[in-house]
């Protein structure tokens, strides 16, 4: 039996942008990491105007946290069994699509190659569903946007979505014509699911 066609993201999936960002604002005072981060605009969290919060990602890169920052606990292993149980691995990102978007793109490679992140593929797009036409069709998608979940799941893709306090407003509340939210708490989880071996 042949492996899945596996789609993968890689911010809050493999890789803790948010947490990682969560933090400078901490550094900087703009909040006492009494919570935890759960949403992309967080100046709205924060209670920050829109330029204090992305001064906090021109930290992050001047930091080299492209770069340097670890992946999620679980993640290496989880995808490291999953090729190697014939899974192919498609690495499918919206990063690099903002300011030095190019430099973006050249970090998340070398990221993937200082980590040894396993995979087959390394797409760039900020339309995951079109990325098959490249790639072939997903068997499956793992995510954490709920605007992906539901493109991908519209084009008939399995999509999972990956337990984050930023995407469980949408899985509370989600469109009636999703009958359940197929989420998935950690990489242990989605390996065990999985893994044929």
């Amino acid at each position: 039996m042949s492996g899945l066609n596996l789609m993968v993201d890689i911010d809050e999936v493999l890789f803790p942008l948010g947490d990682s960002i969560h933090q400078i604002g901490h550094e900087f005072g703009l909040h006492d990491n009494s919570m935890p981060w759960s949403m992309w605009e967080a100046w709205h969290q924060y209670g920050c105007d829109e330029g204090a919060y992305w001064d906090l990602w021109v930290t992050f890169s001047a930091r080299d946290g492209y770069r340097q920052t670890a992946p999620i606990p679980g993640a290496l292993e989880a995808l490291r069994s999953l090729y190697f149980d014939g899974h192919t691995i498609n690495l499918v990102t919206a990063r690099g699509f903002f300011k030095n978007g190019s430099d973006v793109r050249q970090w998340t490679k070398d990221w993937i190659e200082e980590f040894a992140v396993p995979h087959h593929s390394l797409t760039f797009t900020k339309d995951k569903p079109a990325a098959q036409a490249e790639l072939g069709r997903f068997d499956l998608a793992i995510d954490d946007s709920p605007k992906n979940y539901l493109a991908l799941e519209a084009d008939g893709v399995n999509v999972w979505l990956q337990d984050h306090p930023h995407n469980r407003p949408f899985q509370q509340s989600a469109p009636d014509e999703i009958a359940v939210v197929r989420d998935v708490a950690s990489w242990a989880e989605i390996a065990g699911k999985l893994v044929r071996s």
